[in-house]
């Protein structure tokens, strides 16, 4: 991982604010330059992609916004499976993430 759980949160806020509302990307152009940003690094991660999706998707939903584009790789991410996967590499930020798991699972059951 790059950055901590709680900093790629602000980081996709941040980049949200600036590639979506300040240059007028669209949401889908908006993701992958907050991905782009990101996967340059050598420390880059699955759980580093995961954490993208599932805040951007918070930060979609929260403002009423289809999601329709990332939801595959979304569900792909978020899948069962990388559960422990991502649990070793957020070690104590697992309970943060595994929070707004449930959030999103709860606005996505909403739409």
């Amino acid at each position: 991982m790059i950055m901590s759980y709680m900093e790629r949160k602000e980081a996709v806020l941040d980049d949200f604010e600036e590639f979506y509302n300040n240059i007028g990307y669209p949401l889908n152009q908006t993701l992958y330059a907050t991905i782009g940003e990101a996967e340059y690094s050598k420390s880059y991660t699955q759980t580093d992609e995961c954490c993208i999706y599932v805040n951007f998707a918070l930060v979609l939903l929260k403002q009423n916004k289809e999601i329709e584009f990332m939801k595959a790789r979304l569900q792909e991410l978020i899948n069962e499976d990388n559960m422990e996967y991502y649990m070793k590499e957020l070690q104590e930020e697992f309970v943060d993430f595994k929070n707004d798991l449930i959030l999103l699972n709860h606005l996505l059951n909403e739409k």
